[in-house]
């Protein structure tokens, strides 16, 4: 892991004063750097409704679903992790698709037993 921010990122001269690198993952072994300073800022999942109105928008073009999709909706919403690209890409590929679609679609998703974006991704 560390050598791929080394390929990325290469030597500390590569950079001007004061600059800032920042590394997105949900591995933490990725940032044992060596003689680096590193700050991790841990970021929280999405909460439930903000999920459920991000997926919404991307699956309904609306803040919140139809009553006949509540629970299909819920059930999207869980099983994508409560990840935003995630909810977005779930949302906008069950757009205008029929109840079975979704259905199909969910149970894939709930297969997945640790939810990771390449996985999920895969599904999709």
């Amino acid at each position: 892991h560390s050598n791929q921010i080394q390929n990325l990122a290469g030597d500390a001269s590569w950079f001007g004063s004061g600059s800032r690198i920042l590394i997105t993952t949900r591995d933490q072994s990725v940032l044992e750097i060596r003689r680096q300073r590193v700050h991790i800022l841990e970021v929280e999942k999405m909460n439930p409704e903000e999920a459920l109105r991000l997926f919404s928008l991307h699956a309904f073009d609306k803040d919140s679903p139809p009553n006949r999709y509540l629970t299909l909706t819920q059930k999207a919403v869980a099983s994508s992790g409560r990840l935003p690209l995630a909810l977005k890409l779930i949302g906008s590929l069950l757009r205008d698709k029929r109840s079975k679609e979704w259905v199909d679609t969910i149970k894939r998703l709930e297969r997945i037993l640790h939810p990771d974006v390449q996985q999920i991704l895969a599904v999709v």
